[in-house]
């Protein structure tokens, strides 16, 4: 069953439920702090839209997102006003990333 865009921010945010699961300044990290790819099975903490990416179903070796995936990253763009993503991220707290998933989820229809 594939995923819709509230599901993906869900699955997403828990993530990044803990604040040493937060990647900043990349996509995802390994246990050593080793930058990887999002879709990496040695991914353990995520960045915001690395955690998005990461749940993204999307055949293997595709070079795009799915549409689904896509509308979780508008729904966190719309939650942010004119804030980017990565810089949201990577100059604000735990609690602010949480708080920006979950006004992304209410925002999310089902």
């Amino acid at each position: 069953m594939v995923m819709i865009a509230k599901e993906i921010l869900i699955a997403a945010r828990a993530k990044i439920d803990t604040p040493s699961k937060l990647a900043k300044g990349w996509f995802a990290t390994d246990v050593n702090g080793v930058r990887v790819s999002s879709s990496s099975p040695n991914a353990v903490c995520f960045c915001s839209l690395g955690a998005v990416y990461s749940c993204d179903e999307a055949p293997e070796g595709s070079l795009y997102h799915t549409p689904e995936t896509m509308k979780a990253v508008s729904l966190l763009e719309a939650a942010l006003g004119s804030w980017k993503i990565p810089y949201f991220n990577d100059n604000s707290t735990h609690a602010e990333v949480l708080e920006l998933f979950d006004k992304a989820i209410a925002l999310a229809t089902d």
